[in-house]
């Protein structure tokens, strides 16, 4: 979900499917990688760049954007 300042993520992988991936989806100047594994509606971790963090979403700017979801 997109809206004026960040993207907030809101995944959900239906059964069979373990892992989707997008690479290179720019939105306004930043360029987005987004892997998500596991299974299910909840988000278990998400990491931005590396780093854990607890909300699911990412301001706009500071370029590239790589995020990793594990869900359960």
């Amino acid at each position: 979900r997109r809206s004026s300042d960040l993207v907030r993520f809101k995944p959900y992988l239906p059964k069979g499917i373990n892992e989707f991936e997008i690479k290179d989806l720019r939105i306004k100047n930043d360029v987005f990688n987004v892997k998500i594994t596991g299974k299910g509606n909840r988000i278990k971790t998400f990491s931005l760049n590396g780093k854990t963090v607890e909300d699911a979403f990412v301001k706009y700017g500071g370029g590239d954007k790589n995020i990793k979801i594990v869900m359960e």
